[in-house]
Parts: structure tokens; sequence; C-alpha cells
């Protein structure tokens, strides 16, 4: 038997997040993950399930309140799932029985009560954690572990290398050292490369799908509520998807059942609520349907998929479910650190692209001249694209609010911290600047000016961008400098 379980509360449009889980299927009474790549088995047969509260979820999985998890234990071992993972984005704390029924989970402490009352605090330990990105993260881990072993190899074959060459004093012993040199070169730049491919986004088109009618280029060109196969996608301007049920696919009170056209305090809106009554997305009049003729085909699209539509004035209003262009507004900057769209954190990339830099400026004989420029284009090549990266993904998509205030922010004492921070890594580039010009090393040079500077003009930029957000009107370079180059958020 087959059934559709739940669905991950966010999956992503970048390259690197195809492997992510996006639905959860429970196939005879086994968990079976399904994601762009196929389908796989993630457990054995299911016998107990167990409620879990949030306090008792490992630091790994809630650092924060959150509505619990279940625990799962089969022939072959124990599994945990976050109820948040498979629900809603961003987390709204409720009832146990509302998260439970709304997100799906339900059916697993239904179908597989737990008789036995011994504690299972040691099992929570020791299960495996079933997340949408679990199996991708066993990938990133590699990549993370071959970029800092590069890194590590880069800095012994600068420091090191030479010596080592002049101790084998042999005639093969500047090949040897061309050879290290070229491998650990090649290496740094290819996981580099492969990192940041993975923030390319995925050009998906869904079938019938309904395009924003007002709002940013971006958000009108990236926006979308679709179907594939027999799922609703919310897509927001930021690539970020939403999966919801339909009552046609069987998923119980975690389907959306009603569409509501309102009119509230905040203006009018189409609200989209599961079997729960929760509400599940909201999608802003001004945005998707200003006019009849666009507010008619919203509705016939949404009956044509078995959801009943009705028109009311309500005073509940759901503004972190708006699928408008603030959605998701900050996730594409803090991807740049903690990499939660499915992409590799930029600091260790960065790092390995300096240490690429390094490589590629040690001298070589003449006969491997050719080997060395080959080297600095593609150091260089490896630097840019890193700066690159940096930009595009705090410069881009910016959701300005729609009520902008000509408001500067107000420094506190000078130096602020950001002043400070921006001496600091001005001094810092400056000092490996001048070090590597003395050692006649124009392209070690040319790694630490281009890294000071993608620090302070990336911080400008997300400034800007959170200024942008708040409903101010964003900063000159020179201006932001003079007013205590702040973050933005103050």
């Amino acid at each position: 038997m087959t059934e559709p379980l739940a669905r991950a509360a966010l999956t992503s449009d970048r390259w690197a997040a195809r492997f992510d889980t996006r639905q959860l299927w429970l196939v005879d009474d086994a968990l079976v993950a399904e994601s762009d790549r196929g389908r796989r088995n993630v457990t054995s047969t299911l016998r107990n399930a167990t409620f879990i509260d949030w306090t008792e979820l490992p630091p790994t999985v809630s650092l924060t309140a959150g509505n619990g998890g279940i625990l799962l234990s089969g022939d072959n071992g124990s599994w945990l799932l976050a109820v948040d993972d498979w629900w809603m984005e961003p987390v709204t704390v409720t009832s146990r029985e509302l998260a439970l029924r709304s997100s799906g989970l339900s059916v697993l402490l239904e179908r597989f009560p737990r008789h036995d009352e011994s504690s299972v605090g040691a099992l929570v330990r020791e299960a495996n954690l079933v997340r949408p990105a679990g199996h991708r993260a066993a990938r990133s881990t590699a990549l993370m572990t071959a970029i800092v072993i590069g890194g590590g190899l880069a800095f012994l074959a600068v420091v090191y290398g030479p010596l080592v060459t002049t101790l084998m004093n042999g005639p093969d012993s500047d090949a040897v050292w061309v050879a290290i040199k070229t491998t650990v070169l090649l290496g740094l730049a290819t996981a580099v490369f492969v990192a940041l491919s993975g923030r390319v986004r995925r050009k998906r088109v869904e079938d019938h799908g309904i395009a924003p009618a007002d709002g940013p280029s971006w958000f009108r060109r990236t926006a979308c509520i679709g179907l594939r196969d027999e799922l609703v996608v919310l897509r927001d301007g930021q690539g970020a998807e939403q999966l919801l049920s339909v009552d046609q696919a069987g998923s119980g009170d975690a389907a959306l059942r009603r569409a509501e056209f309102v009119q509230g305090e905040y203006g009018a809106a189409a609200v989209l609520r599961d079997g729960t009554g929760t509400i599940r997305a909201q999608l802003p009049a001004w945005a998707w349907f200003p006019d009849e003729v666009r507010r008619s085909e919203l509705w016939e699209w949404l009956t044509g998929r078995g959801i009943l539509t009705s028109s009311t004035s309500t005073t509940e209003w759901a503004a972190s479910r708006s699928l408008d262009p603030q959605r998701s507004r900050s996730i594409s900057v803090e991807s740049l650190a903690n990499g939660r769209l499915g992409v590799q954190p930029i600091p260790l990339v960065a790092g390995a692209a300096f240490f690429c830099g390094m490589v590629a400026s040690v001298p070589m004989t003449e006969e491997a001249l050719p080997l060395r420029i080959i080297g600095w284009v593609l150091a260089i090549a490896v630097v840019v694209a890193v700066f690159a990266t940096i930009i595009i993904e705090s410069a881009t998509r910016i959701p300005v609010a729609r009520h902008v205030q000509d408001q500067a922010p107000t420094p506190g004492r000078f130096p602020t911290r950001g002043q400070r921070n921006i001496a600091i890594a001005v001094l810092a580039g400056g000092a490996l600047f001048g070090w590597f010009l003395h050692r006649d090393n124009w392209l070690g040079a040319i790694d630490a000016a281009l890294f000071a500077g993608a620090f302070v003009i990336g911080s400008w930029l997300m400034s800007r961008r959170r200024l942008a957000e708040r409903g101010h009107r964003p900063l000159g370079f020179v201006r932001w400098l003079r007013t205590g180059a702040q973050r933005g958020d103050e």
C-alpha cells in the first residue's frame, strides 16, 4: 500500500537542492523519500511511533521553541522527524494535535502506536535524523572536507614545497614540485567551481502555472502558482517553494480544502486553508489579482483543483504566509553563511579560492611557464567567481518595501562597530598586499586586495538590502561609511 505522508516545509530552486526530499511516502509500512532524482527507502518496516516534545529534541534539530518531533522505531533502527521540517516555513508554534494533523504526520502515530511506556531518551539520541536536506548533507560534508584538505595541502605546498624539492636535489625534483602544485591547484579550483555551481537556479515550468500580475520584475519572473506531480507549488520571488497537496491526492487534513477571497483591514487577499482550517498561504490581491479578470482566472484555477472557493470578510490575516516580494526576503543573503538553500556556505569556498591564488603564485622553472600561466588564469577565475557570487546574492532581488522613507540610520559613537570592522578588513588586506608585493608575488597581492574589497563592498550591499526591506531608502557608499557603516537593521 502506498500513500502520501508529508511534504518538506521549504524546497529550493537551486541546482544543489535537486537531491533534497520534497515528499515522504508510506509504502508497505516503511518510509520512502521522494526527490527530483527519484525515490529511495529511508526506513525499514516501522513498528512504533512516539511523539517527542521539542525540549527533548537534539540541539542539531531545534534550538528554539518548535512543534516537537516523531520518533520512529523499526526492524533495523530508529529515525527522528522534526514536525517543523515537514510542515510550514516560517515556523508557527501551535498545539500538538493541530501541528500533527496539518502536517500529515499524525498518520504515523495512529498507524504505529507505541505500547512500551519505557523511556525513549536513548533512542532519540541515537536516532537517524530524517530531514529534507539529509541526503544532500553527506555530499556537502564531503565537498567541504575536500576543500579543507585541499587548503591545508596548498598551505603546506607553498610553505614547504620548495624546501622539500631542494632537499631532494635530484634531476626530477622540479618536475615533482610542478606536479604537486598543479594537482593541488586543480583540485581546489574544481571543489570551488562545484560548490558555486550548486547556486545556479533551475528553470522549472509548472503545469497550468499562474504568474503574478504586479510587483518587481524578478518577482513576476520567478514567482508562480502551479502544479507538479499532483501537488500545488507556490514559488516565491527568491525561488523558495512550498508544496501543498490537494484533496484528490488523499492527504487528509493536510490537503488544501478552501480558498477564501477576503477583504480585511489590511486589504484584499486569497487565503488558502487546509483541512484543519490552518492558513497555509495568502495571496495578496495587489500582486496576484488586481482586477476582475485575474480574480476570475485564479478562482477558476483553484476550483479546478478541487479547492472550495468563497468570498468573505475577515479580520484574520497571516502576513508571514503572504506570497509577495517580501516572502523569504533574506534567504539568499543568509545562504552565504549557512547554506540554507541547499548551497555551500561561502567562507570556506572563499578560503579555498584564496589558497588557489597562493599556489598559483609560487615560482616554477622556465620550462613550466605555460603551466604557471594557466594556473594564474585559473586562480583569477576562481577569485572572480567567488566575488561575483557574493555580489549577486547580496545585491539582487531586493524586496523594496512599498512605502519608502528617506531616513538614514542614526550612528552611535565613533568609531562604530561597522567602521571598526571595515578598518580591520582594509588594514589586514593592505598588510597582506604589501607582504605579497615585497615577495614579488603579484597574484597573491591581487587576491588580498580582492578579498578585502569583497568584504567592504559586500557589507555595504547587504546594508542597502536590509534598509530597503525595512522601508528606508538605501544609502550610497560614502554616506554609508560616514553614518557608521551600520548593518542596516539597527
